[in-house]
């Protein structure tokens, strides 16, 4: 899970994204050098009057709450009366009609409603919505769809938030501000208005509805005038998402900081402006780096503008953080001026992702190029142009329902892309451009994209960025034989061959798996089916043949949790009344048994798929992965839980793998009044006691183990009760090597020699002892060279933001000329 608390975690869903302010914002690289959210439309390019109203707009049902779920609103606005909110009519509204779906003349309120045709809206003069509120204490939130935006634009506008203080840059057509107007272009006669609370327009809806004159000015000090919409006024520098910003007719421009180790901040500059919004003004709070595909010399050196080469060769300005700030220059144009020679080449070439034509309904029917399967639009009575769009096949199926949300027809698997490339040009365009040896390059990179406004980051958006990131690794090349080998390890199958793991992968791929013993197909010919890849995994010849179970390269360590719920379902485990009082029912599972649903560690799970345990293993180069949480403490304590359920059902008594609402009270065994459910199997028949044990053996080892342990077995509890006979069969089963793998255990019928005891060492002993402090003891930030000694700009340049200054260190002089300076500081 995302946070190792216990008491914040979220069992039903431990990936929810909750808070906006947990996600990072910022351009993120792909394992290509490219920007995740490639292929992506440009949110600035949804330029059709009131898209909610259009075919494919998402509404989410909320309930009797009117707070959104995907964007932020005050949470004071939930349930007041004062706040206004957006009311649909039931008499004049095709939207109310969509969201109340009839049945008679009852709404039935789905979950879910995507608008499968255009539809009309009454009343709804505004640029978009939040949340709509259909009947009294029914509420749908509507949900853009995902689009990105550059990182560097031209023509930005300034906008401020709160009384004005804090400003940074936004695009003119983001929907990221409320309507404030300035009347008579008066910065001190500035007042707001809205429609609904929460209701943001772009720039040019604010200026017509203010007027031209009316815009407030790049001074304004804040809202002067309030009327009910007065909650807009808010600035947060710590928590963003509670900001309500406000257009100005001031200019603003983006420029780029460059940190010794490449990486790279934006910074805002808005005309006329003091203080700028923390994560994008220019100082060393602003620590929201991020790495950029920088261009290469022939060594493969990246070059970007340093203290080392004088900021570019002073195209950038150097500053007292040791970074370089530079100025940006965007240069757009066209990808292709006339037919592309195939669908690889526009792949390779356009990265910036289109709405369908059909949507934005400003182009040409279509010209198809290289026999049908490509198909370009340009805008209507024009050639080629930067807006022209191309549709390909979309080769993994990452935009399978894209076009399909917008439009009626025939769009599944396919690709739309703008014909627009954004690079950006870094240094001062008046002095001479950044060149480098051994080979003169310009200092030009692509333009980043983002998922997130930074004016208005939601977490939309970042739900959107996520899925972005799994459908890039979905789609790099080694994903279909890395997941399918892990897949059938996760079946039980630690080192399959290559020919299978193959075989997997190509139905990974296709998205399809021909049943080779009928006629059956499994999966939906979609790129990492999954129902392709799971039959592909239980069908494959390997995986049905018996004989190689007698292998012992073959089968595998079962997954410590996977042992614990097979022996649950298979012994029939049934709740108590006591059930509904405990969750989770599983309790410390990770320190019992090494592993837990929800409760990876890490993004890399519980175990490595390539992990060889020592001894043979390591040397015969198998591999069993989850060998690697078995540890002598997991071994017990499985083992321990084990037999706890056997005997007293589902509770910590025992060290048992439950918890019991009567705490760690003694009980005996066979009483499972105080457990959260038991194990309600009995046999079928009896009376005959190497039947009862077979069946116990069929279910927990699919009939593998041995007929000599079972005669073993049945020997040892024939004079038992039944009661007895079923718990000692099921303890002892649980102890076998049958229960913990998937192949048969070979009995030699040794004895296992202990381990020899070790001679005395007669070296002295040694032990490293580690002091743990609760602060960071930062040898650089204890004693440094001061300000007046010439190695502190050394020292400066190298820890740059967490250099010490003057007023925070104690000079201390110091008399031997064989130390560097003659003055030190001391934190």
């Amino acid at each position: 899970y995302e946070e190792n608390d216990p008491i914040e975690i979220n069992w039903n869903d431990p990936m929810t994204l909750s808070d906006i302010e947990r996600h990072d914002w910022f351009p993120k690289k792909d394992l290509l050098d490219n920007w995740i959210g490639d292929h992506y439309p440009l949110c600035s390019d949804m330029t059709v009057d009131k898209p909610f109203l259009k075919v494919g707009a998402t509404y989410k049902l909320l309930g009797r709450s009117s707070a959104p779920r995907y964007q932020y609103d005050n949470s004071a606005w939930d349930g007041n009366e004062v706040i206004k909110k957006f009311v649909l009519s039931p008499t004049s509204s095709g939207l109310y009609d969509a969201l109340c779906d009839h049945n008679g003349s009852d709404c039935t309120y789905p979950a879910v409603v995507k608008l499968t045709s255009d539809v009309t809206c009454n009343g709804c003069d505004v640029q978009t919505l939040r949340v709509v509120q259909v009947a009294p204490n029914v509420f749908y939130e509507y949900v853009r769809r995902p689009c990105v935006h550059l990182a560097f634009f031209d023509g930005a506008k300034s906008v401020f938030a709160g009384h004005g203080s804090a400003r940074m840059c936004a695009h003119t057509s983001s929907l990221v501000a409320t309507k404030t107007c300035c009347d008579e272009g008066v910065s001190t006669n500035s007042r707001i208005e809205c429609i609904y609370h929460g209701e943001l327009v772009s720039y040019p809806r604010n200026e017509e509805f203010c007027g031209s004159s009316g815009i407030c000015p790049a001074d304004t000090p804040g809202i002067s005038i309030q009327d009910n919409c007065k909650s807009h006024i808010r600035y947060n520098s710590r928590s963003p998402k509670f900001n309500h910003f406000h257009w100005t007719s001031g200019s603003c421009e983006i420029k780029i900081k460059v940190r010794l180790d490449g990486m790279v901040a934006l910074v805002h500059e808005p005309e006329s402006s003091t203080a700028v919004v923390r994560y994008v003004e220019n100082s060393i709070r602003n620590m929201n780096y991020f790495h950029v595909p920088w261009p290469k010399d022939d060594l493969g050196d990246e070059l970007f503008p340093h203290v080392d080469n004088a900021c570019g060769e002073e195209t950038c300005i150097l500053q007292d953080d040791w970074t370089c700030l530079c100025s940006v220059v965007v240069n757009e144009s066209m990808g292709f001026q006339a037919n592309p020679t195939d669908a690889a080449e526009i792949r390779s070439t356009l990265r910036i992702g289109a709405f369908p034509p059909e949507y934005l309904g400003r182009y040409d029917s279509g010209t198809n190029l290289f026999g049908g399967d490509v198909t370009v639009y340009h805008l209507r009575g024009q050639s080629y142009t930067k807006d022209s769009i191309f549709k390909i096949p979309d080769e993994y199926d990452e935009f399978s329902d894209f076009g399909n949300e917008y439009i009626q027809g025939s769009n599944e698997g396919v690709l739309y892309l703008k014909n627009l490339i954004s690079n950006i040009d870094i240094g001062d365009s008046s002095a001479s451009s950044y060149f480098s040896p051994p080979q003169r390059r310009p200092l030009t990179m692509r333009n980043p994209v983002l998922f997130h406004d930074l004016v208005k980051p939601e977490i939309r958006d970042s739900y959107y960025e996520v899925d972005a990131v799994i459908h890039h690794l979905n789609s790099h090349p080694n994903a279909p034989p890395f997941v399918s080998n892990m897949l059938i390890q996760h079946f039980g199958i630690s080192n399959p061959s290559p020919d299978y793991i193959e075989r997997v992968a190509t139905a990974y791929k296709a998205g399809a798996y021909p049943d080779p013993n009928s006629s059956l197909v499994f999966g939906d010919g979609k790129f990492s089916s999954l129902d392709a890849t799971v039959a592909a995994i239980l069908l494959d010849q390997e995986a049905l043949a018996d004989k190689l179970d007698a292998d012992p390269a073959y089968g595998g360590i079962k997954e410590p949790i996977i042992k614990v719920l097979q022996f649950m379902r298979a012994m029939e485990y049934t709740p108590t009344h006591h059930d509904r009082n405990m969750y989770p029912k599983l309790i410390g599972m990770v320190g019992k048994v090494g592993q837990m649903a929800y409760e990876s560690p890490d993004q890399f799970s519980f175990f490595l798929p390539d992990y060889n345990p020592p001894g043979q293993f390591a040397q015969s180069g198998l591999f069993a992965p989850p060998a690697q949480v078995l540890t002598l403490s997991t071994t017990v304590a499985t083992i321990e839980g084990f037999f706890s359920l056997a005997r007293q059902g589902l509770s910590s008594h025992g060290e048992g793998f439950g918890s019991s609402p009567f705490g760690p009270s003694a009980v005996d065994a066979l009483d499972s009044s105080r457990s959260v459910g038991h194990l309600d199997f009995s046999f079928s028949v009896s009376g005959d006691v190497n039947q009862n044990v077979q069946e116990i053996a069929d279910l927990l080892t699919a009939g593998r183990l041995s007929t000599a342990a079972v005669e073993k077995i049945a020997t040892f509890i024939n004079n038992s009760s039944e009661d007895k006979k079923r718990i000692i069969t099921q303890q002892l089963i649980a102890t076998s090597p049958e229960f913990h793998t998937t192949n048969l255990a070979h009995r030699t019928g040794n004895k296992r020699e202990p381990t020899s005891a070790q001679d005395h060492n007669p070296e002295p002993y040694k032990a490293i002892v580690v002091l743990i402090l609760s602060g960071g003891l930062d040898s650089f930030n204890v004693l440094t060279p001061h300000s007046s000694c010439s190695l502190y700009q050394s020292y400066r340049k190298n820890r740059e933001v967490l250099a010490l200054g003057d007023s925070e260190m104690t000079p201390i002089r110091n008399d031997d000329e064989d130390q560097p300076c003659s003055t030190f500081g001391v934190h």
